[in-house]
């Protein structure tokens, strides 16, 4: 028996409304102030920490999707026995939490230095 197909077709409608909202708010006309476009030194600043925790959170993002697109596909069901059960990888848990840790810390640091 087939899986429906309803949940991939609300993902992919999903991905594409949220691709026209970014195009949509990234391409607006300049405005005299606004997040992409900023005027003042402590604009210019912020915008400066919010470009690079994008960039930095944007990487973490690609890695992990990558990671677990991978492991979906590696080890997917195949036939109807079970795959062997396993409970969870402490290594790979503490490591998720320590990097979420760092950057919440950077964001600290970063906020009381601008």
């Amino acid at each position: 028996m087939t899986p429906p197909r309803a949940p991939l077709a609300f993902a992919i409608a999903l991905a594409v409304l949220a691709g026209f909202w970014i195009y949509s708010s990234v391409n607006s006309p300049p405005t005299p102030q606004s997040t992409f476009f900023p005027s003042t030194d402590f604009a210019h600043s912020t915008h400066g920490v919010y470009t690079f925790f994008n960039i930095l959170l944007l990487t973490i993002f690609i890695v992990f999707e990558g990671a677990r697109v991978y492991t979906m596909s590696r080890y997917r069901r195949r036939g109807d026995e079970l795959p062997a059960q396993t409970h969870g990888n402490i290594a790979f848990e503490l490591g998720g939490t320590l990097a979420t840790a760092v950057l919440v810390l950077m964001l600290l640091y970063s906020r009381f230095e601008t």
